[in-house]
């Protein structure tokens, strides 16, 4: 069998009412859990509140997203556990394992969450299921939703059609199934390969080296061993781009980070432990926690921004975070001086947020869409900085506005500095949705 691998992103085509394109088409999802839940172990989560369901791919009475079309696929999860609860679950595909978030904290709420990129054959199913002997406590609420679950095609593969150029496919996912101990400056080695679509990532090497020009969506997560710290920074060739941390006293660690990149063919993108600290992560064959992944942008409408924190921000209640750092704006949607993302492009959009607090103090921000609330993410460790984040896909019109804002009714005290950006704002589009036309699904 022969299979075409055909451009990513841009693959929601015009069309008048009553037709539909037997070969190319978006799909995405995105849908978040509004109410408590507690699971078994070996239980799937079921997120009942669906932001967007292109191609009705995901079933919230199930929780299983089914694939309709084989392809490449990016898969983004995202959680919080209730009070002193533990916070344990993996991303699976089919029967098959693919990674896990872990958190807890004592006294406290905890958040984690993971993504990867994956190769799917339609009819496979993709969910998110709970871990540990005791299960899991998440929590929900219908103006509090902070796990969410995601995921969206960036490129079909069509059976029994000649190979156009599988070159210009640029998509990987690597994990850790080992622990390892770094020294400042050392590169994180992701040796457990998910998916490597044009063979950029070295797993020898743990570098991603550019083979196509243009942009791309960086993720990275970890967890650190048993009070330990966890303390990454991303970097293009030699230059710092953002960083991820994370500390708990007597227990385990998450801290996580993403961004947009614009690449030179030839850039090198990896993951260090930063400089001057020993970072010391957790990983096993069936326990992958640390991630690093990549997916290029190749939309011919192009639309995709990524900015980050570079000073220590006390937010009222309500206030939008501005991030002051731009590292991309293309098509120049994003706004740096008000924080604000104007829709230039009625389409399918993918947002993430990150951030980190304080040390003792709490982060809670929020995602609103226009002035309407989305998602949250909250952390806070005692006598420690603590780090959470989200992201959401969502169906956006021409001149639609998207922001973060901190918590209606609480102020949030955001760690950053120049060369200690914990707090990032990314989006891109995924698919343009021309307005005369009728969205397929």
């Amino acid at each position: 069998m022969t299979v075409l691998w055909a451009g990513a992103c841009c693959l929601l085509v015009a069309l008048t009412a009553g037709q539909k394109s037997d070969l190319l088409y978006q799909v995405a999802f995105s849908a978040g859990l509004s109410h408590h839940v507690t699971l078994p172990v070996g239980n799937t989560v079921k997120y009942d509140h669906v932001f967007t369901n292109i191609d009705n791919a995901y079933d919230p009475t199930t929780g299983e997203f089914t694939c309709p079309q084989t392809g490449i696929y990016v898969f983004q999860y995202h959680s919080l556990s209730r009070s002193n609860e533990t916070l344990w679950v993996s991303l699976y595909q089919d029967y098959m394992y693919v990674n896990t978030a872990y958190a807890h904290t004592t006294n406290d709420f905890a958040a984690a969450g993971n993504d990867a990129v994956l190769h799917l054959t339609r009819g496979d199913h993709v969910s998110i299921q709970s871990e540990g002997d005791d299960g899991v406590s998440l929590y929900g609420a219908p103006d509090e939703i902070y796990c969410t679950f995601s995921g969206y095609l960036i490129s079909p593969i069509i059976e029994e059609t000649p190979v156009i150029d599988a070159a210009t496919e640029v998509a990987f996912s690597a994990g850790l199934s080992h622990h390892q101990s770094l020294t400042g400056g050392q590169t994180v080695v992701y040796n457990r390969i998910i998916t490597n679509v044009g063979n950029a990532y070295n797993p020898a090497t743990g570098v991603f080296t550019c083979p196509i020009s243009g942009a791309y969506v960086f993720q990275y997560h970890a967890m650190s061993r048993q009070d330990s710290t966890l303390y990454l920074e991303l970097y293009l060739n030699d230059k710092y781009i953002s960083s991820a941390y994370g500390h708990t006293i007597t227990d385990y660690a998450s801290g996580s980070n993403s961004g947009i990149l614009e690449l030179n063919k030839g850039d090198a993108v990896s993951v260090k432990a930063a400089a001057g600290y020993q970072t010391d992560l957790y990983g096993q064959v069936y326990e992958v926690y640390s991630t690093f992944s990549a997916a290029q942008d190749v939309s011919q409408f192009e639309t995709a921004f990524s900015a980050g924190l570079t000073t220590h921000l006390t937010l009222q209640a309500g206030a939008t975070v501005i991030y002051d750092k731009v590292f991309t704006n293309i098509g120049n949607a994003y706004d740096n001086k008000t924080g604000v993302f104007t829709c230039p492009q009625t389409g399918i959009y993918v947002f993430q947020y990150h951030g980190l607090s304080m040390s003792d103090d709490t982060l809670w921000l929020e995602l609103y869409h226009n002035y309407n609330y989305v998602s949250s993410a909250y952390a806070h460790t005692d006598s420690d900085f603590a780090s959470a984040g989200n992201s959401v896909i969502l169906h956006l019109f021409k001149g639609d506005t998207v922001m973060v804002n901190a918590e209606q009714d609480q102020e949030s005290n955001l760690y950053g500095v120049s060369d200690e950006v914990y707090c990032t704002f990314s989006g891109y589009l995924i698919a343009p949705v021309f307005e005369e036309s009728v969205v397929v699904g």
